[in-house]
């Protein structure tokens, strides 16, 4: 996978971008890097690689969007890293939210969110948002990050990349059959 994105890059309009994403992948990713294991370099990596430089590959724009989007990444990643907290806080990774604690790093997303919801020009970015919030704050997490996720996922399609929508159903359900089999229960249980 590595070899054949460094490939795709290379034939691509956009390689800074791309080239940009498979760094930050490898820092995030491998040893001694491991930016998934080091606070604020974990959210960093997320909100600016899959936020922020996805977005702008797709939209080739820097703008309100690009700021929104990054937002919405960073405070999906929270709430990912949030579910995850016990397990990480047992194998001493130093996460953003081990480092900082839930009730704080609930606080950042809904801090998030609401920038989201004040700085969009979008209705339904505004409702999502705000579903988001009220169930963060109700400490519903999995169904905030349900609401968040959505928002990444539609954004694209209302956008004219419908594409993108279908990949990640597909994808999506790979995932839930792979944890089905696997792990003999649903990945995305409520």
């Amino acid at each position: 996978m590595f070899i054949l994105s460094i490939f795709l890059s290379i034939l691509s309009e956009k390689k800074f971008y791309f080239f940009t994403l498979i760094i930050l992948s490898m820092l995030y990713s491998l040893k001694p890097f491991s930016f998934k294991d080091k606070a604020f370099l974990d959210l960093l990596t997320n909100a600016i690689g899959y936020g922020f430089v996805v977005f702008s590959i797709g939209y080739g724009s820097i703008s309100k969007e690009s700021l929104i989007f990054t937002l919405i990444m960073a405070c999906a990643y929270i709430m990912t890293a949030i579910l995850d907290y016990e397990g990480d806080k047992k194998v001493n990774k130093n996460t953003t939210v081990v480092y900082l604690g839930i009730y704080t790093s609930q606080i950042m997303s809904i801090i998030g969110l609401l920038i989201v919801f004040f700085i969009s020009q979008y209705t339904y970015i505004k409702m999502s948002a705000f579903i988001s919030l009220v169930f963060l704050a109700l400490n519903e997490i999995k169904l905030a990050l349900a609401i968040a996720s959505f928002i990444l996922l539609i954004y694209p399609s209302i956008n004219g990349y419908i594409e993108i929508l279908i990949i990640c159903i597909v994808l999506f359900l790979i995932s839930e059959l792979y944890y089905r089999l696997v792990f003999k229960r649903s990945h995305f249980s409520l």
